[in-house]
Formats: structure tokens, C-alpha cells, sequence
């Protein structure tokens, strides 16, 4: 509100140019403190950026130099124009900066890539979802062989008893060193729609006999896998199995028997099959008609009867 557009139209050489030399000169001293303090490169150039821009206590100081007469009429608008400036192109700013900065590298510390693995069962993605994943096999007697592409993730894991490797589950180098030839199954559990994509066309382009299973992120990532006509030997979606189990426990609480609940849910889990089947054929409301909703739905008039 205290910018006056036609004080920018006629001083627009001036204020751009101020512009520029306040959030250069400013975020260039944010730098050098930084870095005094100790902070490494990234972290300065990141509060820099951040921290460029003119402050609101400035209009506070150009308000009492106008009414003490310190400053003139013109002059505040120019200088209230620059500070408010300064903060509209901040946003622009920090989007041009991550776009294009580098990025902080992981640190790779007690991270070892994977070789010369050996299991019957490859684990690609090792989060919530590959961890609990894991534990069937392995109480069974599997023998797993489990990479990941996160530092951090396979650094957390370590204290509760895991090896986890190093690797892109999209490489076949990788895929080879972490046992893919030798594996039975490989479960694929990457939270990456594209990244999951790309593992599976790389498992079944190099290892066609292997039982793929995967985990999908959702429905229409799951019509996106049916679509690449790569044979996934199971498929399940991150919250599908979660939410069945919710609602068979609604059916139990509403008087069904453990029988009656299981029917239910079986009958859900093969409306959706069937749904995903006609989605990823005839568009997204190809399978409408499987989905239980309520409200009651009134078919269209039959105008060839």
C-alpha cells in the first residue's frame, strides 16, 4: 500500500539499480557473517538468499525521518519503493536459487556400495514400507540382500540390525553386484513413482524369470506401471491393505462375523482389481461404476428400450 507505482515509472533506472545494490550488497555481507560464524558454503549462500531482501522496520525509519524532516517526500517513496521492491522479488529469488544451486551433497560416511551380494531375496528401498516388508521373509529363513539410494536411511537402520548397501535399483551394474542373477524374488519399495518405474523395466529387461513385487504409491501410479505392459508379479499400493484392514474392523464393530468381514473385504479387493483394469484401458472413470459411494446413483434413461 505504501508503494506509489508513479514514483517508479519516473525513477525506474534509480530504483532498479538500487535494488540490485541492496540485496547484492546485503546478501553479501549475510555471507561473510555466515562464514565467520562458521557456517559452510551452502548454509551462508542459503541465509544470503533468504535474508537479501529489505526489512519492515525500514518503513518504521523512513516514517519518522519524513515527519522530522530528514528526508523529503520523494525520497521516501524511492527508498520505500526499493525495500518493498527488494521484498516482492525475494520469492523469485529463492525459486531461481534451488532451482539452479548445487545441492549438499550426502555424506557417505559408514555407507558401503553394494558387491558381491548373495540372497534369494533383493529389498530395493529400504523405508517404513521395506522394512516391515522384511520381516516375513526373514522369519521364514530368506537370506536378504537390501539396497538403498539414501545415506541417511541406510545409516538409520544399522543400530536395529540391518546391512543395507548402497545403489540405484534402475542400474543393471547394481542390480547385478546386489544379487539380482542369484534372487528369487525382488521387492521394490522405492517411494519414487519414476525412480520405480525406471527399476522395474531395468529388473524385467535383465532378470525376466525373477518374482517381481512391488509397492506402488497409489492408484494412478498403479494404472501408470499396468500401462508399460511390464509383467509385475504383485502390485499393492501403500495405504490399500492399511485401509481394508480399517474397514474390515468397521464391518466387525457393525455386527459381522470374522467370516462375513473377510467376505467383504475380499469383495472390495476384487472391485478394485477390476477397476484398476478398466482405468488403465478406458481412462480414469472407466471403473466408476465399482466404486460404493453415498449417494444413491440414478442411472441414465435407456432411450433404446
Amino acid at each position: 500500500m505504501a508503494l506509489d507505482l508513479e514514483v517508479v515509472a519516473n525513477n525506474w533506472l534509480l530504483i532498479t539499480s538500487s535494488v540490485i545494490a541492496l540485496m547484492v550488497v546485503k546478501a553479501l555481507c549475510i555471507y561473510a557473517v555466515a562464514r565467520l560464524a562458521k557456517s559452510d558454503h551452502i548454509d551462508a549462500m542459503d541465509r544470503a538468499v533468504l535474508m537479501a531482501q529489505g526489512g519492515e522496520f525500514a518503513f518504521v525509519l523512513f516514517t519518522e525521518a519524513l515527519k522530522l524532516n530528514v528526508i523529503s517526500p520523494e525520497i521516501n517513496a524511492n527508498m520505500t519503493a526499493i525495500v518493498v521492491l527488494s521484498m516482492a522479488i525475494t520469492p523469485l529469488n529463492l525459486m531461481l536459487y534451488k532451482r539452479f544451486a548445487s545441492k549438499r551433497a550426502k555424506s557417505m560416511d559408514g555407507v558401503e556400495a553394494a558387491h558381491d551380494l548373495h540372497g534369494n531375496v533383493l529389498i530395493i528401498g529400504f523405508g517404513r514400507i521395506g522394512q516391515i516388508a522384511s520381516q516375513a521373509p526373514l522369519a521364514q529363513g530368506a537370506k536378504l540382500s537390501i539396497i538403498d539410494i539414501d545415506p541417511d536411511v541406510i545409516r538409520a537402520v544399522a543400530p536395529y540390525g540391518f546391512k543395507v548397501y548402497y545403489g540405484d535399483g534402475a542400474r543393471a551394474d547394481v542390480l547385478r553386484a546386489a544379487g539380482a542373477p542369484e534372487a528369487q524374488v525382488i521387492i521394490v519399495c522405492v517411494d519414487d513413482k519414476k525412480a520405480t518405474t525406471r527399476i522395474v523395466e531395468s529388473i524385467r529387461r535383465n532378470y525376466p524369470q525373477v518374482k517381481l513385487l512391488v509397492r506402488t504409491f497409489d492408484r494412478q501410479h498403479t494404472i501408470e506401471l499396468v500401462k508399460t505392459k511390464v509383467h509385475i508379479d504383485y502390485m499393492v499400493r501403500e495405504t490399500f491393505e492399511s485401509a481394508l484392514l480399517l474397514g474390515r474392523q468397521a464391518a466387525i464393530a457393525l455386527g459381522a462375523s470374522d467370516i462375513e468381514a473377510d467376505a467383504l473385504v475380499e469383495q472390495v479387493r476384487s472391485r478394485d482389481s477390476e477397476r484398476v483394469v478398466r482405468e488403465a484401458s478406458g481412462g480414469p472413470f472407466a471403473g466408476r461404476a465399482l466404486v460404493l459411494g453415498n449417494i444413491e446413483r440414478i442411472d441414465p434413461p435407456n432411450h433404446d428400450k
